[in-house]
């Protein structure tokens, strides 16, 4: 099974496809430097429960960060940077990622 996906800085646009969330034993992600437009983070991702480190820097995200963050509570490392997310970090998500070291 896949547990380690990096695509990474390839000059990928577009959306990212919602089957992408099937990958329940995913551990790292990292879609850093790519282009996926002015959307929000995608909803799949509150499936990917098993997630430790999920990399989503300089990829034109916008909107808020939903307060479904706070399920994916293996999480040890998460980089937002570099987007247009705005507003704040829903309390609960830090509550309840006791394991989340580096943001």
């Amino acid at each position: 099974a896949l547990t380690h996906l990096d695509l990474s800085n390839n000059q990928l646009t577009g959306f990212l496809p919602a089957s992408m969330g099937d990958m329940d034993l995913l551990t790292y992600l990292s879609l850093g430097r790519n282009s996926f437009g002015s959307a929000p983070l995608p909803d799949f991702l509150q499936r990917l429960t098993a997630l430790r480190e999920l990399s989503l820097r300089d990829t034109g995200l916008s909107g808020t960060i939903p307060s479904w963050m706070a399920a994916l509570q293996e999480l040890v490392l998460l980089d937002l940077g570099e987007n247009a997310l705005e507003g704040t970090v829903p309390d609960r998500a830090f509550v309840e990622m006791k394991n989340l070291t580096f943001v």
